[in-house]
């Protein structure tokens, strides 16, 4: 019987680590081919626009920032924001808290033919996700940020670094 649990055991273990290391934990990034990573994906040079416009008309706040969080191409890792962004932020953080009854909601976008770590609707999700995470670590409060993702096919990027990784809608809360 105790040899029977024990391998019972072992199976348990074996299979929730292939399953956490397959669709749950990640896995490392799949190596990109050369020529996916140097096509032409997205928008470069004078056509491109990554400005971040927030503005929520039902809190009276409106600010923009010729900068947008920066993503890594093919990746939801958030690159440090610049120091345009975080005036952007620490004014974002302020409007939030004294509007509690506001929400935000944060849209990753993706390119239809990035790859990398993920991909497509994932991808734009996770990049969502990531900026979530940093404004709850700056101290907004996870009730008031919600994510989704949009495909853009008129991304901006230079070099490998995508300049336009979200764009942000507000909102009320609704009261129960």
């Amino acid at each position: 019987m105790r040899i029977a649990m024990i391998i019972l055991s072992l199976i348990w273990f074996w299979f929730g680590w292939y399953i956490c290391n397959k669709n749950l934990c990640g896995q490392s990034a799949p190596m990109i081919k050369e020529e996916v990573i140097s096509g032409s994906l997205g928008v470069t040079g004078e056509d491109c626009d990554p400005t971040l416009v927030i503005n929520d008309k039902g809190g009276d706040f409106n600010i923009s920032s010729t900068e947008n969080f920066h993503f890594k191409h093919g990746s939801f890792d958030l690159l440090p924001p610049t120091s345009d962004m975080l005036g952007v932020i620490n004014q974002l953080t302020d409007h939030l808290s004294d509007n509690s009854d506001r929400f935000m909601q944060i849209e990753g976008f993706y390119h239809q033919d990035e790859q990398g770590e993920m991909s497509g609707e994932g991808l734009g999700k996770a990049r969502a996700t990531s900026v979530r995470s940093y404004l709850m670590s700056k101290g907004i409060a996870a009730a008031q940020l919600t994510i989704a993702s949009e495909m853009n096919n008129e991304i901006c990027r230079n070099d490998e670094r995508i300049l336009n990784g979200i764009s942000v809608s507000f909102n009320k809360i609704p009261s129960n």
